[in-house]
Order: structure tokens, then sequence, then C-alpha cells
């Protein structure tokens, strides 16, 4: 009777065990190579800037009149695949030149399809100028 227990209590940790197992990545950094415009963020000035997403880090190609940002600059930089918080999280590059602990939000269009926009956020400081960002892929 003591062996048949010791198999039963062994069969249900080894349950528990599998049941937490960990989550997965939603997406992959595939998802985000390519080009991207920015369309509304809490620092207008730098609205309408495009960057291009080169395996984990996005440089800036086309910056307006007024931004804080250059051409050439990695806007992005370490581009990770994670559970939480949001889809990727990323060191982020803020108008007065810090980088920023930030979290990609892709937002589903809920047909299945390669989502076509993201939302980045500013961990330390989503209420900064710049802390939130909108983002559309280009073709």
């Amino acid at each position: 009777m003591q062996k048949h227990w010791i198999f039963v209590w062994g069969l249900w940790s080894l349950l528990g065990l599998a049941a937490c197992g960990t989550q997965s990545p939603e997406y992959d950094l595939e998802v985000l190579q390519g080009k991207w415009q920015r369309l509304y963020s809490s620092d207008t000035r730098s609205d309408s800037m495009v960057l291009e997403v080169r395996g984990d880090s996005a440089v800036i190609l086309y910056v307006p009149t007024g931004s804080n940002f250059n051409t050439g600059q990695v806007k992005w930089r370490g581009i990770t695949s994670v559970v939480e918080p949001g889809n990727f999280t990323c060191a982020d590059l803020s108008a007065d030149g810090d980088r920023w602990q930030a979290a990609i939000f892709m937002i589903d269009d809920e047909t299945g399809a390669t989502p076509e926009a993201c939302e980045v956020v500013n961990q330390n400081y989503p209420d900064a100028p710049g802390g939130v960002q909108g983002w559309e892929r280009l073709p």
C-alpha cells in the first residue's frame, strides 16, 4: 500500500510541475522587422518619425522638423520577445538622449494576420513626453 501511495504522490507532483511550465512569447522578433511610422505620442514633435527595425534594433530613417532626434540614431536597442509586459521589451531612446526600458505591445486586428501596429510604453515614466507612442507598419 505504501508503494502505491508513493507512486500516486509522485505522479501528482509531476502533473503539478507540468502545469506550472513557463509560457512562450506570442511573437518572435521577425514580426517587427521592417519600416514603422510614429502616428501619435505624448510628444508630438517627433510624430511622423520613420524607423526601420533590423534584427534587435531600430534605426531612425526620417525625423520631422523640430524633433530632438536625428536620422541614423538607434531608437530601439536590444529588442527582446517576452511574455510580459507587452510582447517585446527594449531600451527606447528618449528625446533628451536617455534610454529607458519600454514595452512594445503588438496590436492585433483579430484577422490572424501579422500585426500592422504597435504601441510603445515607457515602463518607468509612461506620463513623460514620448512615454506612449503609437506606430504603424509601412509598406
